[in-house]
């Protein structure tokens, strides 16, 4: 199969793929256009994308096709004259929604040929998973988790389904609570709870459920504010705040639960004071406004956790008042996210006075002094997620504008930065900022332009372009 280099009037280059028709890039659905996963086991990435004759995703005429990433041959297409509309991989099957939504197929990933199909009690949600805050990842419609696909539909519903089977593992009114964190069957879920009186603050409820095993692991109200999510050796860690039942006015109970993080066995609870006015206390609300990547396990049983303002606050697993504040290395930085790799703690922050600008800093994680930091160059503030990382590698965003868009006078790439000593190592260009993903060692991106798809891909443990 015969590839083809065009060159956008960006001036970005793209390697086409020669499918019959063309690949459909929906509007503002990239992470839903296609899936990425090696699908023949060769180690190399290919990706399963919609086609049509037209390229519009109101064609009618779609169906799937599977391309392997480093020849651009066509391994198989399903679903010929189906509307394929949103596609996700799952342990080794590709689950896409059909039928403008109303039909869940999972397909055999190898060859195509379809295992089951389901009808959801409604059609699938296209913007799933609730408090999506900055410096998360991206959402797919159809989210794997482990062994299983997750998705909404528009009844208010959320449902689990083992992708191999199509078997509804779980079902309840809710909606997804999104972490950032690799917890195959564990799924979180918000529900809205009645108050007990008119006096009582809204609350709802968070539920944990182990789709593995089958049971409840956890289930408490919450206020509107999302728990945040910690993993270290041995121990999850579950921040989020709570009304205490039949609460009046601002009454707030921070709470700290620990769940072993491979049975998810709770192991113990522990609570921070709330002070009821904005202080080091307050740090709940505030991390919780911009959470994402928010919290990390740190030595010494301690949790880190990023606030708005841009402090770093210290908690004890055992509970009490927060034990050291730490302030952003400059006045007017705001918390985005925070990851480990390397053994080190990388916190991005944004500047938000003046010019507007990415700034990563590396601290030591047993003494929270910096390693490192990178104050120029960086960009693409506006972003949702402004921070890729593996154990070995960490990608930041790098822009002249805001919009994260390329063009001659801004070249938009990902820097790889060396996490041990803040070093840039390479960049990775892309056309879109915001239309990437993270799949193993691959960094992936679907953009548009000329009225259809274009797929591509970095070896970041190569550091060479691959697609």
């Amino acid at each position: 199969m015969a590839r083809t280099v065009l060159q956008a009037a960006n001036g970005f280059t793209y390697n086409k793929t020669d499918v019959a028709g063309q690949l459909v890039a929906r509007r503002k659905a990239c992470h839903d256009s296609l899936a990425w996963l090696d699908i023949d086991g060769d180690g190399m990435i290919d990706f399963v994308a919609i086609e049509s004759q037209g390229g519009r995703p109101e064609d009618d005429d779609h169906e799937l096709v599977a391309v392997h990433g480093g020849t651009g041959d066509v391994l198989w297409r399903a679903l010929n004259g189906e509307v394929s509309d949103a596609v996700a991989a799952c342990d080794g099957v590709v689950v896409c929604a059909t039928d403008d939504r109303k039909r869940v197929r999972g397909l055999d990933a190898r060859t195509g040929q379809q295992l089951w199909a389901i009808s959801p009690p409604d059609r699938v949600s296209a913007g799933p998973f609730k408090h999506r805050g900055e410096g998360e990842g991206p959402t797919r419609s159809i989210m794997p988790r482990g062994p299983f696909a997750l998705f909404e539909c528009r009844d208010g519903t959320v449902h689990v389904v083992e992708a191999k089977t199509g078997r509804v593992a779980y079902w309840s009114p809710g909606t997804f609570d999104w972490y950032p964190l690799e917890l195959p069957g564990l799924v979180c879920v918000l529900a809205p709870e009645r108050p007990l009186s008119l006096e009582a603050m809204p609350e709802e409820h968070i539920d944990l459920y182990d789709a593995l095993r089958g049971r409840m692991v956890y289930r408490d109200g919450i206020t509107p504010y999302p728990p945040v999510f910690a993993q270290g050796p041995g121990v999850l860690a579950i921040v989020y705040s709570s009304y205490p039942p039949g609460a009046v006015g601002s009454r707030i109970i921070n709470k700290i639960v620990f769940l072993d993080p491979r049975t998810y066995e709770v192991k113990g609870q522990a609570f921070v004071p709330w002070k009821g006015e904005f202080g080091k206390e307050d740090w709940l609300m505030a991390a919780m406004l911009k959470r994402g990547k928010a919290a990390a396990v740190l030595p010494g049983y301690r949790i880190l956790v990023g606030a708005q303002g841009g402090q770093l606050l210290v908690l004890s697993m055992q509970g009490g008042p927060v034990q050291h504040v730490i302030p952003p290395p400059q006045p007017g930085l705001e918390f985005r996210g925070l990851s480990m790799a390397s053994n080190v703690l990388v916190v991005a922050y944004v500047k938000t006075q003046g010019t507007k600008k990415v700034i990563l800093v590396g601290y030591d994680p047993a003494t929270l002094q910096v390693r490192w930091g990178i104050t120029e160059g960086l960009g693409g503030t506006e972003l949702e997620n402004v921070l890729f990382t593996t154990w070995t590698t960490v990608l930041a965003p790098s822009a002249r504008r805001e919009d994260g868009n390329y063009g001659p006078s801004n070249p938009t790439a990902w820097w790889h930065i060396d996490p041990t000593t803040g070093q840039k190592v390479t960049e990775y260009p892309v056309p879109e900022l915001d239309c990437v993903e993270m799949n193993g060692q691959w960094l992936c991106g679907f953009v548009s332009s000329g009225g259809e798809g274009h797929p591509i891909a970095y070896d970041i443990e190569r550091r060479e372009r691959v697609l």
